[in-house]
C-alpha cells in the first residue's frame, strides 16, 4: 500500500485522536539542563499496570493540531523514562553524552512548545494505524514511525525504523 504523505498523516492523527482518552500529560516543567518530569508525568508513569506500552512524544500545534518528536515501545515506563531517556538527556545537555540524545536535547530547547507524552497500554489499541495491519506493540510503533516521517517530515528524532 502506497500513500501520499497527507494520508499518512490522516492516519497518524485518526490513530492517535481515537487513542487518547486520559492517556496525555505535560511532559516536562523545565527542560535543559534539568529535564524535570512534571508531577503528572510522574504520575501516569508510575501507574502502568502489566503489559506492552506505546509511547509518543509530541507537541501542539496550531495548523496540524500536533507534531510527534519520538514513538516508541517499552514494558516499563517508569523506567524506560526516568530512568533511560530523562537522564540520557540531562547528560547530553551537560556534554556528558553525544550522539542520538545530544539531537534530541537541542531539537527540544529549540521549540518554544509544551511538550506532551502520550502512553498507551497494549490491551486498549482499538484498531492499528494502518488499516488491515497487524496490532501487536511492535508493529503499531513501526506503523506510527512510519506514518510519522512521512506525514510530519522533519520533526522525528526517532532514527530506528525511519527510511533512509
Amino acid at each position: 500500500m502506497i500513500l501520499a504523505n497527507d494520508e499518512k498523516c490522516i492516519l497518524f492523527k485518526k490513530w492517535f485522536i481515537e487513542h487518547m482518552e486520559d492517556n496525555i500529560v505535560p511532559l516536562f516543567i523545565s527542560k535543559a539542563p534539568n529535564f524535570k518530569l512534571t508531577i503528572s508525568a510522574e504520575n501516569l508513569l508510575k501507574s502502568q499496570i502489566q503489559g506492552n506500552y506505546i509511547y509518543i512524544m509530541y507537541f501542539k500545534e496550531t495548523n496540524f493540531g500536533f507534531i510527534p518528536l519520538y514513538v516508541g515501545k517499552t514494558t516499563n515506563l517508569m523506567k524506560r523514562w526516568k530512568g533511560g531517556h530523562v537522564q540520557k538527556l540531562k547528560k547530553a545537555a551537560n556534554n556528558d553524552l553525544e550522539g542520538t540524545y545530544l539531537n534530541w536535547a537541542n531539537r527540544l530547547e529549540e521549540l518554544d512548545e509544551e511538550i506532551f507524552l502520550f502512553c498507551l497500554n497494549e490491551q486498549n489499541v482499538i484498531f492499528p494505524p494502518i488499516p488491515y495491519f497487524p496490532v501487536t506493540i511492535g508493529a503499531i510503533e513501526y506503523q506510527l514511525i512510519s506514518l510519522a516521517a512521512d506525514g510530519f517530515p522533519g520533526f522525528l528524532l526517532n532514527n530506528e525504523g525511519v527510511g533512509r
